[in-house]
Protein backbone atom coordinates (compact mmCIF):
# COMPACT_ATOMS: atom_id res chain seq x y z
CA UNK A 1 0.00 0.00 0.00
CA UNK A 2 1.23 3.51 -0.77
CA UNK A 3 -0.31 6.91 -0.13
CA UNK A 4 0.88 10.49 -0.41
CA UNK A 5 -0.73 11.40 2.91
CA UNK A 6 1.93 12.82 5.27
CA UNK A 7 4.66 12.16 2.67
CA UNK A 8 7.33 14.77 1.97
CA UNK A 9 7.12 15.62 -1.75
CA UNK A 10 9.30 18.19 -3.49
CA UNK A 11 8.06 19.76 -6.72
CA UNK A 12 10.57 21.35 -9.06
CA UNK A 13 8.77 23.83 -11.32
CA UNK A 14 5.84 24.02 -8.92
CA UNK A 15 5.27 27.75 -9.44
CA UNK A 16 4.39 27.41 -13.14
CA UNK A 17 1.08 26.91 -14.96
CA UNK A 18 0.93 23.13 -14.44
CA UNK A 19 2.89 23.26 -11.20
CA UNK A 20 0.34 25.37 -9.35
CA UNK A 21 -2.39 22.83 -10.05
CA UNK A 22 -0.13 19.91 -9.10
CA UNK A 23 0.97 21.36 -5.76
CA UNK A 24 -2.62 22.27 -4.92
CA UNK A 25 -3.70 18.66 -5.52
CA UNK A 26 -0.83 17.23 -3.50
CA UNK A 27 -1.30 19.61 -0.57
CA UNK A 28 -5.05 18.93 -0.49
CA UNK A 29 -4.22 15.22 -0.61
CA UNK A 30 -2.37 15.46 2.70
CA UNK A 31 1.24 15.65 1.51
CA UNK A 32 3.86 18.03 2.86
CA UNK A 33 4.86 19.86 -0.32
CA UNK A 34 8.09 21.72 -0.96
CA UNK A 35 8.14 24.04 -3.98
CA UNK A 36 11.54 25.13 -5.27
CA UNK A 37 11.95 28.52 -6.94
CA UNK A 38 14.83 30.84 -7.70
CA UNK A 39 12.53 33.75 -6.82
CA UNK A 40 10.11 32.57 -4.11
CA UNK A 41 9.10 36.15 -3.30
CA UNK A 42 7.27 36.24 -6.64
CA UNK A 43 5.03 33.34 -5.67
CA UNK A 44 3.87 34.20 -2.16
CA UNK A 45 0.29 33.30 -3.04
CA UNK A 46 1.33 29.64 -2.89
CA UNK A 47 1.94 29.95 0.83
CA UNK A 48 -1.80 29.95 1.52
CA UNK A 49 -1.88 26.24 0.64
CA UNK A 50 -1.80 23.93 3.66
CA UNK A 51 1.42 22.06 4.32
CA UNK A 52 3.32 23.89 1.60
CA UNK A 53 6.84 25.23 1.98
CA UNK A 54 8.30 27.62 -0.60
CA UNK A 55 12.10 27.52 -0.69
CA UNK A 56 14.86 29.23 -2.64
CA UNK A 57 16.79 26.93 -4.92
CA UNK A 58 18.53 26.60 -8.27
CA UNK A 59 18.48 23.26 -10.10
CA UNK A 60 21.83 24.14 -11.64
CA UNK A 61 23.51 23.96 -8.19
CA UNK A 62 24.21 20.31 -7.21
CA UNK A 63 24.84 21.18 -3.55
CA UNK A 64 21.56 23.07 -3.34
CA UNK A 65 19.64 20.21 -4.95
CA UNK A 66 21.18 17.73 -2.53
CA UNK A 67 20.09 19.79 0.49
CA UNK A 68 16.54 20.15 -0.84
CA UNK A 69 16.16 16.42 -1.55
CA UNK A 70 17.40 15.43 1.89
CA UNK A 71 14.49 13.92 3.81
CA UNK A 72 12.07 13.95 0.87
CA UNK A 73 10.02 10.84 0.07
CA UNK A 74 9.20 11.72 -3.55
CA UNK A 75 9.95 14.29 -6.24
CA UNK A 76 8.02 15.69 -9.19
CA UNK A 77 10.00 17.34 -11.98
CA UNK A 78 8.06 19.90 -14.04
CA UNK A 79 11.05 21.98 -15.13
CA UNK A 80 10.92 22.81 -18.82
CA UNK A 81 11.23 25.58 -21.37
CA UNK A 82 10.04 25.90 -24.96
CA UNK A 83 13.01 27.79 -26.34
CA UNK A 84 16.04 29.82 -25.41
CA UNK A 85 18.61 28.01 -27.54
CA UNK A 86 20.40 24.69 -27.45
CA UNK A 87 22.45 25.43 -24.33
CA UNK A 88 19.41 26.29 -22.24
CA UNK A 89 17.51 23.24 -23.47
CA UNK A 90 20.52 21.05 -22.68
CA UNK A 91 20.90 22.54 -19.20
CA UNK A 92 17.26 22.19 -18.15
CA UNK A 93 16.03 19.17 -20.10
CA UNK A 94 19.13 16.94 -20.03
CA UNK A 95 21.70 18.03 -17.45
CA UNK A 96 19.09 18.78 -14.79
CA UNK A 97 17.32 15.37 -14.93
CA UNK A 98 20.75 13.70 -14.78
CA UNK A 99 21.59 15.76 -11.67
CA UNK A 100 18.23 14.93 -10.12
CA UNK A 101 18.77 11.21 -10.62
CA UNK A 102 22.27 11.40 -9.11
CA UNK A 103 21.13 13.41 -6.09
CA UNK A 104 17.81 11.66 -5.47
CA UNK A 105 18.97 8.12 -4.75
CA UNK A 106 17.11 8.17 -1.42
CA UNK A 107 13.72 8.95 -2.95
CA UNK A 108 10.88 6.44 -2.90
CA UNK A 109 9.21 7.80 -6.08
CA UNK A 110 10.09 10.12 -8.96
CA UNK A 111 7.65 11.54 -11.52
CA UNK A 112 9.12 13.34 -14.52
CA UNK A 113 6.99 15.36 -16.96
CA UNK A 114 8.19 15.25 -20.56
CA UNK A 115 6.27 15.68 -23.83
CA UNK A 116 4.60 13.63 -26.55
CA UNK A 117 7.10 13.27 -29.38
CA UNK A 118 10.16 13.42 -27.15
CA UNK A 119 12.94 11.57 -28.99
CA UNK A 120 16.73 12.00 -28.92
CA UNK A 121 16.69 11.72 -32.73
CA UNK A 122 13.97 14.34 -33.29
CA UNK A 123 14.69 17.23 -35.70
CA UNK A 124 13.45 19.66 -33.07
CA UNK A 125 16.08 20.50 -30.45
CA UNK A 126 13.27 20.86 -27.92
CA UNK A 127 11.92 17.34 -28.52
CA UNK A 128 15.43 15.89 -28.80
CA UNK A 129 16.44 17.40 -25.45
CA UNK A 130 13.23 16.09 -23.88
CA UNK A 131 14.04 12.64 -25.24
CA UNK A 132 17.57 12.76 -23.84
CA UNK A 133 16.15 13.88 -20.50
CA UNK A 134 13.87 10.84 -20.44
CA UNK A 135 16.91 8.64 -21.05
CA UNK A 136 18.57 10.13 -17.95
CA UNK A 137 15.46 9.47 -15.85
CA UNK A 138 15.43 5.83 -16.91
CA UNK A 139 18.86 5.36 -15.31
CA UNK A 140 17.43 6.19 -11.88
CA UNK A 141 17.85 3.49 -9.26
CA UNK A 142 14.46 4.39 -7.80
CA UNK A 143 10.87 3.85 -9.03
CA UNK A 144 10.17 6.45 -11.73
CA UNK A 145 7.26 7.32 -14.00
CA UNK A 146 7.38 9.60 -17.05
CA UNK A 147 4.28 11.62 -17.94
CA UNK A 148 4.16 12.81 -21.57
CA UNK A 149 1.27 15.23 -22.14
CA UNK A 150 0.04 16.87 -25.31
CA UNK A 151 -0.50 20.64 -25.22
CA UNK A 152 -2.16 21.63 -21.95
CA UNK A 153 -5.13 23.96 -21.57
CA UNK A 154 -6.81 25.63 -18.62
CA UNK A 155 -7.19 29.11 -17.08
CA UNK A 156 -4.00 31.08 -17.73
CA UNK A 157 -2.76 28.67 -20.41
CA UNK A 158 -0.42 29.39 -23.31
CA UNK A 159 -2.82 27.87 -25.84
CA UNK A 160 -6.41 29.14 -26.08
CA UNK A 161 -5.65 31.99 -23.69
CA UNK A 162 -2.59 33.02 -25.66
CA UNK A 163 -4.49 33.12 -28.93
CA UNK A 164 -7.30 35.08 -27.27
CA UNK A 165 -4.78 37.73 -26.17
CA UNK A 166 -3.29 37.79 -29.66
CA UNK A 167 -6.71 38.36 -31.26
CA UNK A 168 -7.46 41.18 -28.84
CA UNK A 169 -4.12 42.89 -29.47
CA UNK A 170 -3.74 42.50 -33.24
CA UNK A 171 -6.48 43.74 -35.60
CA UNK A 172 -7.06 42.63 -39.17
CA UNK A 173 -5.07 39.66 -40.44
CA UNK A 174 -3.50 36.97 -38.23
CA UNK A 175 -0.91 34.62 -39.84
CA UNK A 176 -1.31 30.89 -39.10
CA UNK A 177 1.96 28.96 -39.10
CA UNK A 178 1.68 25.18 -39.56
CA UNK A 179 -2.14 25.31 -39.71
CA UNK A 180 -2.45 21.52 -40.18
CA UNK A 181 -0.30 20.60 -37.16
CA UNK A 182 -2.37 18.25 -34.97
CA UNK A 183 -2.74 18.16 -31.18
CA UNK A 184 -4.68 16.41 -28.41
CA UNK A 185 -5.28 19.30 -25.97
CA UNK A 186 -5.43 18.00 -22.40
CA UNK A 187 -6.97 19.73 -19.38
CA UNK A 188 -4.43 20.82 -16.78
CA UNK A 189 -6.37 19.17 -13.93
CA UNK A 190 -6.28 15.85 -15.82
CA UNK A 191 -2.49 16.05 -16.13
CA UNK A 192 -2.23 16.87 -12.41
CA UNK A 193 -4.42 13.83 -11.67
CA UNK A 194 -2.10 11.62 -13.75
CA UNK A 195 0.88 12.90 -11.78
CA UNK A 196 -0.91 12.25 -8.49
CA UNK A 197 -1.82 8.69 -9.46
CA UNK A 198 1.75 8.06 -10.62
CA UNK A 199 2.93 8.87 -7.11
CA UNK A 200 0.51 6.44 -5.48
CA UNK A 201 0.47 3.42 -7.79
CA UNK A 202 3.45 1.03 -7.64
CA UNK A 203 2.30 -0.64 -10.86
CA UNK A 204 3.12 2.58 -12.76
CA UNK A 205 6.82 2.43 -11.85
CA UNK A 206 8.98 2.24 -14.96
CA UNK A 207 6.11 3.37 -17.21
CA UNK A 208 5.94 6.18 -19.78
CA UNK A 209 2.38 7.48 -19.86
CA UNK A 210 1.06 9.61 -22.71
CA UNK A 211 -1.87 11.79 -21.67
CA UNK A 212 -4.14 13.82 -23.92
CA UNK A 213 -7.68 15.02 -24.39
CA UNK A 214 -10.48 13.09 -26.11
CA UNK A 215 -10.25 15.07 -29.37
CA UNK A 216 -7.69 15.87 -32.04
CA UNK A 217 -7.47 19.49 -33.20
CA UNK A 218 -5.44 21.20 -35.91
CA UNK A 219 -3.77 24.47 -35.01
CA UNK A 220 -6.10 26.34 -37.33
CA UNK A 221 -9.13 24.75 -35.65
CA UNK A 222 -7.82 25.86 -32.26
CA UNK A 223 -7.44 29.42 -33.50
CA UNK A 224 -10.87 29.47 -35.20
CA UNK A 225 -12.52 28.13 -32.05
CA UNK A 226 -10.82 30.77 -29.89
CA UNK A 227 -11.80 33.54 -32.30
CA UNK A 228 -15.43 32.46 -32.16
CA UNK A 229 -15.47 32.22 -28.36
CA UNK A 230 -14.23 35.75 -27.76
CA UNK A 231 -16.40 37.18 -30.54
CA UNK A 232 -13.86 39.02 -32.68
CA UNK A 233 -13.46 39.25 -36.43
CA UNK A 234 -9.98 38.41 -37.61
CA UNK A 235 -8.87 36.99 -40.94
CA UNK A 236 -6.73 33.88 -40.44
CA UNK A 237 -4.20 33.53 -43.24
CA UNK A 238 -2.27 30.27 -43.66
CA UNK A 239 1.46 30.90 -44.06
CA UNK A 240 3.37 28.68 -46.56
CA UNK A 241 6.14 26.65 -44.95
CA UNK A 242 8.89 28.47 -46.86
CA UNK A 243 7.73 31.87 -45.70
CA UNK A 244 7.21 30.53 -42.18
CA UNK A 245 10.84 29.38 -42.10
CA UNK A 246 12.06 32.85 -43.07
CA UNK A 247 9.79 34.47 -40.48
CA UNK A 248 10.94 32.10 -37.73
CA UNK A 249 14.62 32.71 -38.52
CA UNK A 250 14.07 36.48 -38.37
CA UNK A 251 12.02 36.37 -35.14
CA UNK A 252 14.64 34.16 -33.52
CA UNK A 253 17.07 37.09 -33.72
CA UNK A 254 14.75 39.46 -31.85
CA UNK A 255 15.19 40.17 -28.11
CA UNK A 256 13.42 37.52 -26.07
CA UNK A 257 13.17 35.21 -29.10
CA UNK A 258 9.36 35.40 -29.55
CA UNK A 259 9.56 32.56 -32.11
CA UNK A 260 12.41 30.51 -33.53
CA UNK A 261 13.26 27.99 -36.22
CA UNK A 262 13.39 25.24 -33.62
CA UNK A 263 9.95 26.16 -32.31
CA UNK A 264 8.72 25.93 -35.90
CA UNK A 265 10.10 22.39 -36.13
CA UNK A 266 8.47 21.52 -32.79
CA UNK A 267 5.16 22.94 -33.94
CA UNK A 268 5.32 21.01 -37.18
CA UNK A 269 5.81 17.73 -35.31
CA UNK A 270 2.41 18.12 -33.69
CA UNK A 271 1.42 16.40 -30.45
CA UNK A 272 -1.20 13.68 -30.82
CA UNK A 273 -1.72 11.05 -28.12
CA UNK A 274 -1.61 7.47 -29.44
CA UNK A 275 -2.43 5.48 -26.29
CA UNK A 276 -4.15 7.73 -23.77
CA UNK A 277 -3.14 6.63 -20.25
CA UNK A 278 -5.88 8.74 -18.62
CA UNK A 279 -8.38 5.98 -19.34
CA UNK A 280 -6.09 3.44 -17.70
CA UNK A 281 -5.89 5.70 -14.64
CA UNK A 282 -9.64 5.99 -14.41
CA UNK A 283 -9.63 9.67 -15.39
CA UNK A 284 -12.20 10.65 -18.00
CA UNK A 285 -10.42 13.04 -20.43
CA UNK A 286 -12.00 16.47 -20.28
CA UNK A 287 -13.10 17.92 -23.64
CA UNK A 288 -12.15 21.46 -24.58
CA UNK A 289 -15.80 22.49 -24.81
CA UNK A 290 -16.39 21.61 -21.14
CA UNK A 291 -13.85 24.15 -19.89
CA UNK A 292 -12.51 26.71 -22.36
CA UNK A 293 -15.78 28.60 -23.05
CA UNK A 294 -16.02 29.42 -19.37
CA UNK A 295 -12.60 30.93 -18.77
CA UNK A 296 -12.63 32.84 -22.05
CA UNK A 297 -16.24 33.96 -21.58
CA UNK A 298 -18.04 36.59 -19.52
CA UNK A 299 -18.55 36.73 -15.75
CA UNK A 300 -21.67 34.56 -15.82
CA UNK A 301 -19.75 31.86 -17.65
CA UNK A 302 -16.89 32.21 -15.16
CA UNK A 303 -19.25 31.37 -12.30
CA UNK A 304 -20.35 28.23 -14.14
CA UNK A 305 -16.73 27.26 -14.77
CA UNK A 306 -15.80 27.66 -11.11
CA UNK A 307 -18.61 25.27 -10.20
CA UNK A 308 -17.44 22.79 -12.85
CA UNK A 309 -13.85 22.96 -11.67
CA UNK A 310 -14.89 22.37 -8.05
CA UNK A 311 -17.11 19.41 -8.91
CA UNK A 312 -14.40 17.82 -11.09
CA UNK A 313 -11.44 18.23 -8.74
CA UNK A 314 -9.10 15.25 -8.64
CA UNK A 315 -8.47 13.85 -5.16
CA UNK A 316 -5.07 12.13 -5.04
CA UNK A 317 -5.14 11.36 -1.32
CA UNK A 318 -6.21 7.80 -2.14
CA UNK A 319 -4.36 4.69 -1.10
CA UNK A 320 -3.84 2.06 -3.77
CA UNK A 321 -2.27 -1.38 -3.77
Amino acid sequence: MYTIKDKQIVVFGGSGFLGRVVVNRLARGGAYVTVVSRHPERHRELKVLPRLQLVTGDVRDPACVGRILDGQNAAVNLVGVLGGGGRRLQALHVDWPARLVQSGTGLERLVHVSAIGADPDARSQYLASKGEGEARIRTAGIPWTIIAPSVIFGPGDGLFGRFARLFEMVPGVIPVIKPRARFSPVYVADVAAAIGYSLTRPDLAGERLEVGGPETWTLREIMCYTRRLIGVRRLLLNVPDGLASIQAAWMGLLPGEPFSSDQLRTLGAGSVVTDNALERLGVEPTPVSAVVPYYLGDQRRQVVFNRYRHSHSRDVSITLS
